[in-house]
């Protein structure tokens, strides 16, 4: 009867509900290994997906090549004495929430030579933050660095550094490969740049200059350095950031 089937849509649903439920991946090859590949991560063959959150602590890299990966927090090194990578060089990996790269005395590098980095990726509830070099609480700050030398990458907002030590947060960006860096407000955010007393802003142009950051606000806090260089040779007007 229509009780009974009622009954029945309840129980489908509550039990597709349930199986959305997020889960916590850690990274076990202590050397360079597939992201997609399940036997680098703790739960039994499976990878993660957009409602996982993902931590690499034991010094290993993940390396994502091609594909759409999802992921919902994302911690690289986030405690004291560990040590985490992640490389991107093709295909899409979809952040779902914030992402720490170094954090609570730990040590953290995110590196993208292609593909796409996505924050918020698909879930529009922001704002979620890249945090590099962080700390929660009274802990000590973490040692970060995210490069991006080609692909894209697109965020609600990046945080750089921290106001105390001892960690050093870096967001570096390589030359003119890249094919776009933006933080804006598409999905939640509000497409902030911060750069705190440990955080620098570094970039490393090559003869064709580097590729910009694009912001809708940025904040330089007292202490935070602006790092340029260039090869022999080149020399010119560039442009390294705009914002409103």
């Amino acid at each position: 009867d229509e009780m009974k089937k009622l009954a029945m849509v309840g129980m489908v649903m509550s039990l597709f509900v349930g199986a959305a439920s997020e889960a916590s991946f850690t990274w076990t090859n202590t050397g360079e290994g597939d992201w997609a590949d399940g036997a680098n991560w703790d739960q039994s063959g499976y990878i993660p997906s957009n409602y996982d959150n993902i931590s690499i602590a034991n010094g290993g890299t993940a390396v994502v090549s091609g594909g759409t990966r999802w992921q919902r927090q994302t911690d690289l090194g986030a405690s004291s004495e560990t040590s985490g990578n992640l490389k991107i060089t093709g295909g899409v990996l979809g952040l779902w929430y914030n992402a720490y790269i170094g954090r609570n005395g730990g040590t953290g590098t995110m590196i993208q030579t292609g593909g796409t980095v996505e924050g918020n990726y698909g879930n529009g509830q922001g704002p979620y933050t890249l945090y590099i070099g962080s700390r929660s609480s009274s802990n000590p700050s973490g040692t970060g660095l995210y490069e991006i030398s080609g692909g894209n990458l697109r965020a609600d907002r990046l945080r750089v550094g921290e106001h105390v030590g001892p960690g050093t947060g870096i967001f570096r960006v390589v030359g003119s490969d890249a094919t776009s860096i933006v933080f804006d407000d598409a999905k939640g955010g509000d497409g902030r740049v911060e750069v705190c007393a440990t955080g620098i802003l570094d970039f490393v142009l090559d003869s064709e200059g580097v590729t910009p950051i694009t912001a809708l606000t940025a904040n330089f806090l007292d202490g935070s350095l602006l790092d340029v260089s260039a090869p022999a040779g080149v020399w010119g007007t560039f442009t390294l950031m705009t914002y409103n």
